[in-house]
């Protein structure tokens, strides 16, 4: 049957059997998700099993196909079993398939035996990305490539370890742009990479001295976007502006005690157009500071979310200076509240969020959401740009979900405004 399609539809149906790839804005914490199966093992390659040599296996025809199709072989995750003793002449046959490939590598320690080939195939990665927490990353430091790795577009560590030396294996990457970290602090210092061409990073830590932190960020002039998790922050100063920083995340590990929005004070965005950022108890001191930021930055945003706790009244005056927004996600943790002022002044006032078209409510699952205002909101705002979609969810299982009565949701979904209910996802980082 393969055999009498078009190569080009055939080669496309093997492609669509692999795992799809984790988008590039992937969350550090998140890393996991590409490779593991249900059973908690690692969804390693090369396999029999599964993917390009399984295909491989069927029939001559198949095996045409697979042995032609260089995408197939563009991914080489080993994980322990085969980082502790590797088929090295099979992966150099999985190399020889693809240009450029991206290699997982899941072992701890990494042997001496997969570090070689890591350096003596410096010219074929395009991804390398090393998933060895607890381990030690002294390892890393003796992956030495002559000449650097030329094609090295993304470098992904996961490491816990305290302690480490300076790495400079991957300081020679002239197209790197890509950098994420979850580990330890310590790490991100020691490790040298050509951090002024870094376009994308992300780091999820424990805790970060801000002084270094700040000193990265100016490091980095053409970054694009930064993601960063951390539980405490310590005091910073200011930093230039970064005029390339279009997407920017700060979020705590923690629910309570820390608020990363106070990293806002020392960072001027001008070209900033995507903040999601982390708020617990939103104090006075917390709008003033953000107000500052967007007064001295005077960037147009187009996304904002509030994660985590935050009253949402006392955070109108933010809203107001947010005019350009059209993606708007907040959350309601608090039982002082159910949204009624946001949605009245919403409805209210032409000039309130003019441009929002998304707007998703977080809340806990015991809020007593005002539905029948929400409807009037909708209907009131039809000569603006027109709300498109509604989502209020809930961070937990809850005992009670007040959803709208039959007529009232009925009218809602009537709107022609998609309107969603149901659990939150926690995708935030």
């Amino acid at each position: 049957m393969l055999d009498t399609l078009p190569l080009e539809l055939a080669t496309e149906i093997f492609i669509s059997t692999l795992d799809s790839d984790i988008s590039d804005e992937r969350l550090v914490s998140q890393l996991d998700a590409e490779f593991l199966l249900e059973d908690g093992r690692v969804n390693d390659r090369p396999s029999p099993t599964s993917g390009p040599l399984l295909l491989a296996q069927i029939c001559q025809a198949w095996r045409r196909v697979a042995l032609s199709t260089p995408q197939l072989w563009s991914n080489l995750v080993l994980c322990e079993a085969h980082a502790s003793n590797p088929n090295l002449a099979l992966i150099e046959q999985w190399l020889e398939r693809a240009p450029l490939v991206s290699l997982s590598v899941w072992a701890n320690p990494i042997p001496d035996t997969i570090l070689d080939l890591i350096s003596r195939h410096r010219t074929k990665w395009k991804v390398l990305t090393f998933q060895c927490l607890g381990g030690s990353a002294f390892e890393l430091s003796r992956i030495n490539p002559a000449g650097g790795f030329p094609s090295l577009r993304e470098l992904v560590i996961n490491k816990s370890d305290q302690g480490v030396n300076t790495i400079q294996s991957f300081r020679d990457a002239p197209q790197l742009q890509e950098f994420h970290l979850l580990g330890c602090f310590s790490f991100l210092t020691a490790i040298r990479i050509p951090w002024a061409q870094i376009t994308h990073f992300s780091c999820s830590i424990p805790s970060v001295d801000a002084t270094q932190f700040l000193h990265i960020l100016k490091s980095t002039p053409n970054l694009v976007c930064a993601v960063f998790r951390t539980t405490s922050w310590s005091p910073g100063n200011m930093i230039p502006p970064l005029l390339r920083l279009k997407s920017l995340t700060l979020t705590s590990h923690e629910l309570h005690g820390f608020a990363p929005a106070t990293v806002l004070r020392y960072l001027t965005l001008p070209a900033l157009q995507t903040l999601h950022v982390g708020i617990t108890g939103f104090r006075h001191s917390q709008i003033e500071m953000l107000l500052a930021f967007l007064t001295r930055s005077s960037c147009q945003l187009v996304s904002f979310a509030v994660v985590r706790e935050a009253l949402l009244e006392p955070f109108i005056p933010c809203l107001e200076a947010m005019p350009t927004v059209s993606s708007l996600r907040l959350t309601i943790l608090s039982s002082e509240e159910d949204g009624s002022q946001f949605l009245q002044r919403l409805r209210d006032d032409a000039s309130f969020l003019p441009r929002l078209e998304d707007l998703t409510i977080v809340s806990n699952g015991r809020l007593l959401f005002p539905y029948d205002l929400l409807l009037e909101t909708i209907r009131a705002r039809t000569g603006l740009v027109q709300l498109r979609r509604f989502a209020l969810l809930w961070t937990s299982h809850p005992g009670r979900f007040y959803s709208p009565d039959a007529p009232l949701e009925r009218q809602l979904r009537e709107t022609g405004v998609d309107i969603h209910f149901g659990p939150y996802d926690d995708v935030w980082p």
